[in-house]
């Protein structure tokens, strides 16, 4: 089958000049602290015992990738360890968690990430008891 002039692969093509951009990929910088496996009771307060908490990313990787900070994605202070049912709870948003149970560090990072009135409307909309942390 002889190939048309429009699906004909020219030296233009072949340089790679033409292809698309791709989108940044959070880098690994601290991903490897981030997932190393903890053992505790979970921050929710259920009183869960876990050999393995989850990390819960208090702001989510997808708003931090929106403010274009990903050299901030797996920083400490974003996080909260979870038992693995209240996490999968948490998301579903069958039980929200309370602002009581955010670090202080986790709230500074979201006002430094986001700035102090879209962090307080961030913990409204995702967390019980968002609204009194303004």
């Amino acid at each position: 089958m002889k190939r048309s002039t429009l699906t004909r692969r020219t030296a233009l093509k072949r340089s790679g000049s033409l292809r698309t951009r791709r989108k940044p990929t959070v880098p690994d910088i601290g991903r490897e602290a981030w997932k190393t496996s903890r053992a505790g009771y979970c921050a929710c307060g259920c009183g869960r015992f876990s050999m393995h908490l989850h990390g819960h990313h208090v702001i989510p990787l997808e708003v931090i990738k929106r403010e274009k900070r990903l050299g901030l994605a797996w920083d400490e202070r974003n996080r909260i360890d979870l038992h693995e049912i209240c996490h999968g709870r948490h998301h579903s948003a069958l039980h929200k968690l309370s602002m009581g149970v955010v670090p202080v560090l986790a709230r500074e990072f979201a006002a430094e990430l986001l700035g102090e009135a879209r962090a307080a409307d961030y913990f409204a909309r995702h967390y019980a008891g968002g609204e009194r942390w303004a």
